[in-house]
């Protein structure tokens, strides 16, 4: 009986929800591209009705039709699910703080506020956070948390972004306000597990928060920490060369690792240093570095075809090299670190390629998942400069199994650092031991012959 008064209850309560939650439309027949039009207007609303707590809202009257809402009106979880196709822009007069949730943004959602928060925020469309400094001078701290989108733009203004739990395809950033003068640096931070195509970020801050994961997955991470001598220079300038123009000044800008970071197929400019800390975890596959990685503690993986524009310096840091065609070249100095690893060590090029001078400290471990043929030579490091140190200690694995370290010889001749496999000749033992049983017979027969 209970049983029974359970699931009618239940029946009861999901009647009500789909009452409570009905689809409230916009009205398409509205022109909102020559004038906006404002959500709070109850004609704009095909039936006559604002959308109520926990309606679905629909907003899908053309890709330039624009709608403008307050923030207090559709903060905090108030709708059930906000879909648009059209542009919505939200203000916020009044300098609330809130939360929009559960928008599905197939055209574009302008938050022209301060200190909003989005949550649940899905689709193909574009988001933009955009600085009011018509409303207040300090800064604006914008969130995003459990969301999967295409686009995030960053709009001018000193405002900071913080992304947790999300996967965006692009992140477009300009700090830029309305005459066209940079501010104070304003930062995005990375916090929880987030996956992000590609960040143009101008004269910026990124921050890793402890215990974050980042995949970097895409074409360019670009502009980052620079910004542009044509946009930012004065008419004196002019006189300057045309190649000069159009180049980028660098600043300080540094980012420090402190989390696992993933960077794929990505190329990252403009950056004067990637610090590894002591819980840093960064993997670099098949990626352009245009600046100097400094390693003191933490996990250095590279795989791939990787090119290091500066300085590769990991002294605290760890290194794994991996991959049968991976191939890292260093376009200033290397100083390796405790501990090198350098697994399934490739035919051909040499593993790692340095423009400058290399500097070898540690130890040293090759991991092969084959067996080596016999005086095979396998360059690991060429040194264009000069090469000094070594390696302090040596172990070598072949299909996981350790194998005798003097089976291999060591030469640094001509600024490489190149292992031979010397391991002896079962063919050539086989014929020794032949020969041996032979001259043996040969002996007995001669004995028997003298008794």
């Amino acid at each position: 009986m209970n049983i029974k008064l359970l699931l009618n209850l239940c029946i009861i309560i999901s009647i009500i929800k789909l009452i409570n939650s009905s689809q409230v439309l916009f009205n398409d027949q509205i022109d909102c591209i020559t004038t906006p039009c404002q959500w709070n207007k109850v004609s704009n609303w095909i039936g006559g009705v604002l959308p109520q707590s926990g309606d679905n809202v629909v907003i899908n009257i053309g890709s330039k039709s624009v709608v403008e809402v307050d923030l207090v009106i559709i903060k905090d979880t108030r709708f059930g699910s906000i879909q648009l196709g059209s542009i919505l822009n939200v203000a916020n007069s009044n300098l609330m703080v809130g939360t929009i949730s559960n928008v599905i943004v197939n055209g574009n959602l302008n938050v022209n506020s301060q200190n909003i928060g989005l949550s649940n925020v899905t689709g193909s469309g574009v988001v933009a956070f955009t600085y009011q400094n018509n409303i207040s001078s300090n800064p604006s701290n914008g969130t995003i948390s459990s969301s999967n989108f295409k686009t995030l733009n960053i709009n001018g203004g000193l405002i900071n972004v913080d992304v947790s739990n999300s996967k965006i395809t692009q992140i477009i950033q300009s700090n830029l306000n309305g005459n066209d003068q940079y501010v104070d640096q304003p930062t995005v931070t990375f916090s929880g597990e987030n996956t992000i195509g590609s960040i143009q970020l101008v004269e910026t801050g990124i921050v890793f928060k402890s215990g974050s994961k980042l995949t970097l997955n895409g074409l360019d991470v670009s502009n980052f920490g620079k910004k542009s001598n044509e946009t930012n220079s004065t008419s004196s300038s002019s006189s300057s060369s045309s190649s000069s123009s159009s180049s980028s000044s660098s600043i300080n800008q540094y980012i420090n690792l402190n989390s696992q970071i993933s960077i794929i197929k990505t190329k990252l400019n403009s950056v004067s240093s990637l610090t590894l800390g002591s819980t840093s975890q960064l993997s670099i596959t098949s990626s352009t570095i245009n600046s100097n990685i400094i390693g003191t503690g933490g996990s250095l993986t590279l795989s791939g075809l990787n090119t290091i524009g500066g300085d590769l310096d990991i002294k605290g840091t760890s290194l794994l090299l991996q991959s049968d065609h991976v191939q890292t070249n260093i376009e200033e100095s290397l100083l390796l670190g405790p501990q090198t690893t350098m697994k399934t060590v490739g035919v051909g090029s040499p593993l790692v390629t340095v423009s400058h001078d290399t500097v070898l400290k540690g130890s040293l471990s090759v991991i092969l998942d084959y067996q080596p043929k016999n005086n095979k030579k396998y360059t690991l490091i060429k040194s264009i400069g000069s090469l000094s140190g070594n390696f302090s200690s040596f172990s070598f694995q072949v299909k996981n199994e350790e194998i005798d370290s003097s089976l291999f010889s060591i030469s640094t001749e001509n600024g490489a650092y190149t292992l031979t496999y010397g391991a002896p000749d079962e063919s050539s033992s086989s014929s020794l031991i032949l020969n041996n049983l032979l001259l043996l017979s040969l002996l007995l027969i001669s004995i028997m012959f003298l008794i």
